[in-house]
């Protein structure tokens, strides 16, 4: 990955001393190596609201200020770059003109949805369902597998070690069709009575698809995710009645006053070696859930936080309002918005016995954590362009302390 980070860097060196030099004729240098590990589930977790790769010491991530542009924002230099190696290039995406020609778009451009970089080679899941393998680069592409055709409607995507995983929901009929050339497409058709949901994996090694978990019901959907010690670990959502169409918000919450109980959770276990599924817990209500390597902490039913082992036992409980599970390598951090001071208060509970180890109080709009490393914490931050996703290192995090962080702005 410091290979990548270098010519990246002296990529826009590159770019920078030739804009220099027509200007004043002054040249400029410079590089950084920041150091790179790669090897466990850390390093491949995704946000869902932007899909991102985030490691200690970069930041790979789709831009929606850049209009789909791939970035890397590089820890150590602090330097945000777009994802492509050729110096001249201004970083555009393709515009057909009156005569039907276009040049072509900058390679940052073509990528899709989540991406993940590792050993040199770059993964991706393009917009036609195939699963895309190329070089550091982002060249030299082939296809290694694909997803059904099904999944088109709606769908977040995250990338392990060896897998990659597609969570999707469809609430729209997919009607088959096909284009100008005969081949088969699917679009969006009517909405469905029900909705089915579901998981399908793909193997990175050898392209084999499976389908992990389906389900259709009402308002169906997976919802908490993600991957500890080869288990993924996920909670499906669903209504055991259906909700009346075109309900302003106030309609909504009063249809759903005495009916919470119809709102159904189910918790599961999917070993990637096994290929085992198990359901850990199934209970009434919905609730928001962190994995941890140990345990997990869910949102209960009757307010506050439990901390439950992976049997479905809850054996610590907390009083925190409002709770807002945010991702880390270990342990898990709750965060909960306090009404009387108008700050957020974040705590770092140990998965094991259950202690509060660590505590902040900021106020809200300072930093919206979304995933806190060892040593780099991700989430978003207020800007000049309000709020957007930004870098703070772990300590100030933990401190308060906003001064040395920095915003994934794109020009």
């Amino acid at each position: 990955m410091e290979n990548v980070i270098r010519k990246l860097s002296m990529t826009l060196v590159v770019a920078v001393c030739v804009i220099c030099m027509t200007a004043c004729g002054k040249k400029s240098t410079g590089k950084t190596e920041p150091e790179a590990e790669q090897g466990n589930d850390v390093n491949y977790h995704s946000m869902d609201y932007r899909s991102q790769f985030l490691t200690e010491e970069y930041a790979l991530y789709t831009s929606n200020i850049g209009s789909g542009r791939l970035q890397l924002f590089d820890v150590k230099s602090r330097q945000n770059m777009v994802f492509c190696f050729d110096p001249g290039c201004e970083h555009k995406r393709a515009v057909a003109s009156a005569d039907g020609t276009a040049k072509e778009s900058c390679i940052a451009y073509t990528f899709s949805g989540a991406v993940m970089l590792r050993n040199g080679r770059l993964y991706f899941l393009s917009d036609s369902g195939d699963v895309m393998c190329a070089d550091e680069k982002g060249e030299n592409r082939r296809k290694i597998g694909s997803i059904p055709s099904y999944i088109r409607a709606g769908y977040r995507v995250f990338f392990t070690d060896d897998y990659l995983y597609v969570i999707w929901e469809n609430p729209y009929e997919m009607v088959e069709t096909t284009d100008g050339s005969g081949q088969t497409q699917w679009i969006v058709g009517a909405p469905k009575e029900t909705q089915d949901c579901g998981i399908w994996q793909v193997n990175l090694k050898d392209g084999t698809g499976r389908e992990v978990f389906r389900k259709e019901t009402y308002n169906a959907y997976v919802y908490s995710y993600d991957m500890r010690q080869g288990h993924l670990y996920f909670s499906y959502l669903y209504q055991e009645i259906k909700e009346p169409e075109n309900l302003s918000y106030e309609e909504n919450i009063e249809f759903w006053k005495d009916k919470e109980d119809r709102k159904l959770m189910e918790v599961y276990d999917y070993d990637t070696n096994s290929g085992e599924l198990r359901l850990i817990l199934n209970r009434k209500t919905w609730g928001e859930i962190c994995f941890c390597k140990e345990s997990f902490a869910m949102e209960d039913a009757d307010g506050g936080v439990g901390l439950y082992r992976y049997n479905g036992e809850r054996f610590q409980r907390y009083d925190f309002p409002t709770p807002n599970m945010v991702w880390t390598e270990s342990g898990f951090v709750c965060g909960s918005y306090n009404k009387e001071t108008g700050n957020t208060d974040y705590r770092l509970i140990d998965e094991k016995s259950g202690e509060i180890v660590r505590s902040v109080s900021f106020p809200w709009d300072s930093f919206i954590a979304q995933a806190i490393l060892k040593e780099s914490c991700y989430g978003m931050l207020k800007s000049d362009l309000g709020m957007d996703c930004g870098y703070v290192p772990t300590e100030d995090f933990w401190k308060g302390d906003f001064s040395n962080a920095v915003p994934f702005l794109v020009n």
